[in-house]
């Protein structure tokens, strides 16, 4: 099942991302973006949004060394969500650290690598096709010794 993703501009008008540092803190809310309270309830309801999550920091859990938390409901990867408003799109392929160190979500940290190419080549035989992935690395072939 597709991961829902809102989009670029619904993170901007929800989250504050602070390149420096690599941190995502909560916005204020408005009481139009509680369209699924009752009209009478979403002031009440937006003002306690606001006192309890407003300019906290958000998806702070460590989730096997990475950040993550909700939005709207569904889980998403801190360093995605920072990716997405950095390019204003979301990354389509992994996103990696370039120092290593799957806490530090600062811009200059976060690289996109695009998804392998699909390669398409003969099988050995000449009969058929196979589809598949471009290998990511290429290995050697072990070297048989015949004793000379």
């Amino acid at each position: 099942m597709p991961q829902y993703l809102p989009s670029v501009k619904y993170l901007h008008k929800i989250l504050r991302c602070e390149p420096d540092t690599g941190k995502l803190f909560w916005r204020e809310r408005t009481p139009d973006m509680f369209s699924d309270v009752d009209p009478e309830r979403r002031q009440a309801k937006c003002e306690q949004w606001n006192a309890k999550y407003a300019n906290r920091p958000a998806l702070y859990h460590l989730k096997d060394r990475h950040f993550v938390g909700r939005i709207d409901g569904t889980v998403h990867y801190a360093h995605r969500v920072l990716l997405a408003m950095y390019q204003n799109r979301w990354p389509t392929g992994k996103v990696r650290h370039l120092n290593k160190d799957t806490t530090d979500n600062r811009r200059k940290n976060l690289h996109e690598i695009p998804r392998p190419e699909i390669e398409i080549r003969q099988d050995e035989d000449g009969q058929g096709w196979t589809i598949g992935f471009k290998p990511r690395y290429t290995t050697r072939r072990p070297v048989l010794y015949t004793g000379r």
